[in-house]
């Protein structure tokens, strides 16, 4: 199966820590949605967004 992009709002979490290394360890890129400072790590990305606006 070819890697996918997955966006996870929230993923800073319980759930979305254990969902974000389910998804790298196949392959797969992913990027986080947060509220707080942006962050990145082997095969995945923070990006800051306050949930509400657009733009973030």
């Amino acid at each position: 199966m070819p890697a996918k992009h997955v966006v996870i709002p929230g993923g800073s979490g319980f759930l979305g820590r254990s969902l974000t290394d389910r998804l790298t360890a196949r392959g797969d890129r992913v990027t986080i949605l947060s509220r707080g400072q942006p962050a990145s790590g082997d095969g995945w990305e923070s990006v800051h967004w306050d949930g509400r606006s657009r733009g973030g």
